[in-house]
């Protein structure tokens, strides 16, 4: 398995020199930044990406998803459908709340009650 991801990564590089990408970032997607967290085939992985040429950069985090530190995001299939899915929910939901105005209300109702709450108010609140 952990030869799939390897040669898989190897095979985006030509798809990327044609969209002029010329020095395309990789990440791994794991638990932390730290190369010792993420599971056995993840420690595993890292260790076969960082010495080779592909420009691996490193493990990142899910936050790191819709920043820039990396062009191509490896990971498993599991992490890698859950993401797929992730997105494709919040895009679905943010299209439905842009065209109500029903909820575009209830938001700007819920950003006024936050603007109006106490500081302190904030602090003790539960969730």
């Amino acid at each position: 398995m952990r030869q799939n991801i390897f040669f898989n990564m190897r095979s985006w590089h030509g798809l990327f020199r044609h969209v002029c990408i010329t020095r395309i970032r990789r990440g791994l997607v794991s638990l932390g930044d730290e190369d010792v967290k993420g599971t056995e085939l993840t420690k595993e992985v890292f260790k076969m990406l960082k010495p080779s040429s592909l420009n691996f950069v490193g493990n990142i985090e899910g936050r790191h998803l819709f920043e820039d530190p990396v062009e191509v995001v490896v990971c498993d299939g599991f992490v890698g459908n859950v993401i797929l899915k992730t997105c494709e929910s919040i895009a679905v939901a943010m299209f439905k709340c842009s065209s109500t105005s029903s909820c575009v209300q209830g938001c700007e109702k819920s950003a006024h009650s936050f603007r109006e709450m106490p500081l302190e108010r904030l602090r003790t609140r539960r969730i």
